[in-house]
């Protein structure tokens, strides 16, 4: 019970000081959360996701597959929403697993497990 006593004690310190000196303490906002994207896919696919971070900066991540099954994985934390567009070659398939965490969401029709089979010809983006 002391001890717990003194730990707050020392984040009241901490407060004080960084108002003092006119530092943000960052909240934790309840609108953002984290998200780890599974691509897989045989030939030369490809997904650019762009990110908007809920410092308000945005940040954009891009995966390449080549050959057979490739696979890659795509993992951003503290975002606030996103968008993929893929590139899918004539005959095949790119299939999509998301998790996300927070406030965001699966932005597929299959949510459990969240993912979504993307051919040659589908709408190529997603959102969330």
């Amino acid at each position: 019970m002391l001890n717990t006593l003194h730990t707050l004690q020392r984040l009241g310190a901490i407060c004080a000081v960084a108002c003092t000196f006119g530092y943000a303490i960052p909240a934790t906002g309840t609108d953002s959360g984290h998200v780890n994207i599974r691509f897989s896919g045989a030939r030369n696919w490809s997904a650019n996701c762009n990110f908007l971070k809920d410092s308000g900066k945005e940040r954009e991540i891009a995966r390449r597959g080549r050959g057979n099954q490739s696979i890659k994985v795509l993992e951003i934390r503290d975002i606030t929403s996103g968008r993929c567009t893929l590139n899918v070659p004539a005959g095949t398939q790119l299939k999509v697993t998301f998790t996300g965490t927070g406030a965001i969401a699966c932005p597929f029709k299959i949510t459990a497990p969240c993912m979504r089979i993307f051919t040659a010809g589908d709408e190529q983006t997603f959102g969330f």
